[in-house]
């Protein structure tokens, strides 16, 4: 029974730092949520711990705590991939993308926004009504904000090549950059890497691009 309440505890306490946040008093927002902390590590609810670390993070990057911010939400995101399930996965990762990126560690920014993403997208997946997928995508704040990111960070273009066969042009979309681009150590592996999946998404949209073509989207030279 006590173990209940602390939880229910845990959830009002969550639902009051979500107020504050959003009213932009981040400092009150924090102290509900060290409270819901508390009470859901005493109720036993890893899942809701976790969550609540991972807010006091944003808390702490929006007062400009970025070291504290960091290291709580690199815990949460620790926590979270120790064990499967948790609360609101998408958001949890979200929170790491924005304290990696204020740190400058824009690989691991991107592979953590790459995991909310995916989480979105498989969650809208497993809804086959078209109008509740359409909703779940854009009609929730935090599913915009993820996509939005992830747009900016999968960088697209569309371009026109001659047609490997028969003659005549062909429109080509290429992945210029990726968010898996990052994790790939050194410069010259990487930018092979980008190459080898434009050459590869050429191919299967039957093109032949050049090498000027080539080098203009990899913002390289000739030579290089």
């Amino acid at each position: 029974r006590e173990k209940d309440n602390q939880g229910l505890a845990g959830n009002g306490a969550f639902g009051l730092g979500l107020v504050r946040l959003g009213q932009e008093h981040f400092a009150e927002a924090a102290e509900q949520f060290e409270q819901a902390l508390r009470c859901h590590e005493q109720a036993g609810e890893a899942d809701y711990a976790t969550l609540d670390r991972s807010f006091l993070a944003r808390c702490a990057l929006e007062q400009g705590d970025l070291e504290r911010g960091l290291v709580l939400s690199t815990r949460a995101v620790e926590e979270l991939e120790a064990h499967a399930g948790g609360e609101e996965v998408q958001q949890t990762f979200y929170h790491h993308w924005l304290a990696l990126r204020a740190a400058g560690q824009e690989g691991p920014a991107r592979q953590a926004l790459a995991k909310a993403q995916q989480r979105v997208m498989s969650q809208a997946d497993s809804l086959a009504d078209p109008a509740r997928r359409e909703a779940f995508l854009g009609g929730v704040a935090l599913n915009r904000a993820i996509l939005a990111a992830w747009e900016a960070v999968d960088r697209r273009v569309t371009m026109l090549f001659p047609r490997r066969q028969g003659g005549g042009m062909v429109q080509v979309t290429w992945t210029v950059s990726a968010a898996e681009d990052e994790a790939i150590p050194g410069k010259v592996a990487r930018r092979r890497h980008r190459l080898q999946r434009l050459l590869d998404e050429a191919h299967q949209q039957g093109a032949a691009p050049n090498h000027e073509a080539l080098a203009r989207a990899l913002d390289s030279s000739l030579r290089t």
